[in-house]
């Protein structure tokens, strides 16, 4: 075991303490509690963003509540997966802004959270 003296520590575990309010989105029917993905989702944009839905190869995630995200504020979204049916492949976030446009996010996963990739306009 290796001992660094107390002046050459650098990092401090300091929780995680999620400063934005979380969204839900489930499928239809027969999702799970215990298994989800999720991540921090941003608006840098000037204007609402409505969070559409999220689509895999599988399965049509749509909101299960509120699905607004103010300008310039976070939410966590929290994706609730279909039980025996969804593959993990294939996400992607549709957004919709308050001039009636939509938007595809690629979501790769790493782990149990995602990130946005490539945007495109649909």
């Amino acid at each position: 075991m290796t001992y660094f003296p107390l002046r050459q520590i650098t990092c401090f575990f300091i929780p995680l303490v999620a400063p934005c309010k979380p969204l839900l989105m489930v499928p239809d029917s027969d999702y799970s509690q215990d298994m989800f993905i999720s991540g921090i989702i941003k608006n840098t944009d000037n204007g609402i963003l409505i969070l559409d839905c999220v689509e895999s190869e599988a399965v049509r995630y749509t909101s299960a509540g509120d699905n607004v995200v103010d300008k310039n504020s976070a939410v966590e979204l929290v994706i609730l997966l279909k039980n025996h049916v969804e593959t993990l492949k294939g996400f992607h976030l549709y957004i919709k802004d308050v001039y009636g446009n939509r938007y595809s996010y690629e979501m790769p996963l790493n782990g149990d959270q995602f990130t946005l990739g490539e945007c495109k306009e649909v």
